[in-house]
């Protein structure tokens, strides 16, 4: 490589003395090589940062990354609130009876020893044992009649007196002999016992004027339970009205509805308010014998036999019998089968 040659061109210089009033005009020479660079100086403060340019527009989004690994798993969070109980669904068919277990009636005391069981009284709700018995009048919970018990009720009820079975719509009483005219009391009602023998409802309570009765009578009818400790009638089990009766010898009835079970009651008549010309009805025949199988009793051997009670003074509906007087005659009350 060939040195550079640097070329100053030539200039005048004029130098200036303290001597104003001299001036030195000289030459300058030929300007010698540059020095070398001198030390940069020290930088300046920067200037105050210019205003944000606009947001470029966004660029098209990149190639999605390979999916990280699955992080941890979480804690199991709290149990939350129990939900209401379902409705109960439907009991299901009853199964077949199974063998009594352990428990019911026996029952263990704690330990397996056949001295720690004990057993159970049975009763009417619950399982267990009962005591034997002979007794065919015993009315107890508790304890369980044997064959021989049985055996006798068995023969009891064979000597019964047989039942006549009675139709629908028929007309019964008491079984009393005769028939003749009674003229009752005013007031007074007049009670004949009547016995049921098979449960039955009777839809009609009547009786019949006498062939003597003239005049208008309100007769009051019903029937009674029967006092089995003193075998007269007690409480009203029906008070069936009234009915008026204004024709000798013709039956009048009251419609009811009402169940009698097996057993005795009294039916009972009772003509109230004011009295009519004669107030004679259908009735048993005093001087003749009677047929009546519940009391069929005299108060002496030369008497007629009594067939019920009587009690004075009974006005408007009936009430529980009191003061009742034995009966010789009585007019005849009929029941209709349903």
């Amino acid at each position: 490589m060939s040195d550079l040659i640097v070329i100053q061109p030539t200039v005048q210089q004029i130098s200036v003395t303290e001597d104003v009033n001299q001036v030195v005009v000289s030459s300058v020479g030929v300007q010698g090589p540059a020095g070398t660079n001198g030390t940069n100086g020290t930088n300046g403060t920067n200037g105050a940062t210019g205003a944000t340019g606009a947001t470029g527009a966004t660029g098209a989004q990149g190639i999605q990354g390979i999916q990280g690994i699955q992080g941890v798993k979480g804690d199991t969070g709290a149990t939350g609130a129990k939900g209401d109980t379902g409705a109960t669904g439907a009991t299901g068919a009853t199964g077949a009876s199974g063998v009594v277990t352990v428990n019911a009636p026996l029952t263990n005391a704690g330990t397996a020893s056949a001295a720690d069981l004990s057993v159970s009284v049975g009763s009417t709700s619950a399982a267990g044992v009962l005591q034997l018995t002979d007794s065919v009048a015993s009315t107890s919970t508790t304890t369980a009649a044997t064959p021989n018990a049985v055996k006798t009720a068995y023969d009891l009820a064979n000597l019964r007196t047989p039942i006549i079975k009675r139709g629908s719509t028929v007309y019964f009483s008491s079984p009393m002999q005769g028939n003749s005219n009674f003229t009752v009391g005013n007031e007074t009602a007049y009670y004949t016992p009547i016995y049921i023998d098979q449960s039955t409802t009777v839809d009609r309570i009547a009786v019949r004027t006498g062939s003597t009765f003239s005049g208008t009578a309100t007769l009051r009818l019903g029937i009674y339970n029967y006092d089995s400790a003193t075998g007269r009638p007690s409480t009203v089990l029906l008070d069936a009205g009234t009915v008026s009766a204004t024709v000798a010898s013709t039956n009048y009835q009251i419609t009811i509805s009402q169940s009698l079970s097996t057993g005795f009651y009294f039916v009972v008549v009772c003509q109230q308010g004011t009295a009519p010309g004669t107030g004679s009805y259908f009735a048993n025949t005093p001087a003749g014998t009677t047929n009546n199988i519940i009391i069929g009793t005299t108060t002496a051997p030369n008497t007629n036999t009594i067939i019920g009670f009587s009690q004075t003074s009974v006005t408007g509906a009936f009430a529980t019998a009191s003061g009742t007087s034995n009966a010789q005659q009585s007019p005849y009350v009929w029941l209709r089968t349903a």
